[in-house]
């Protein structure tokens, strides 16, 4: 349904002009789940690496996006990894080849 707003009356009139009432219009403040990536290749924490400016501007970005999450699959991957086993991953999670030792 597409709403126009009368400005001299001050009311909303529906695709068909009749009037609707204001009090059973709702507007709805959803979530969004943007995951992209890969936080340890594409943004690393590493103080030697020139990304530094990369990471901290990818990180403001995230926290100032109102109603937008956004993940990296790693990070992903580690939340969902903790809600399975109840523990944090391995800090070598990523670079391991010892699969036992990162789901035991």
């Amino acid at each position: 349904m597409h709403l126009k707003k009368s400005m001299s009356q001050k009311k909303y009139i529906d695709n068909e002009d009749k009037i609707i009432n204001k009090n059973k219009i709702r507007t709805l403040d959803s979530k969004v789940l943007f995951i992209i990536g890969n936080r340890s290749i594409e943004f690393p924490h590493n103080e030697i690496n020139t990304n530094i400016i990369k990471s901290e501007t990818f990180e403001r970005f995230k926290r100032n996006s109102k109603n937008i999450e956004i993940l990296t699959y790693d990070e992903l991957f580690e939340r969902a990894y903790y809600i399975v086993f109840n523990k944090p991953l391995p800090t070598d999670w990523l670079t391991s080849t010892d699969f036992e030792k990162v789901f035991d």
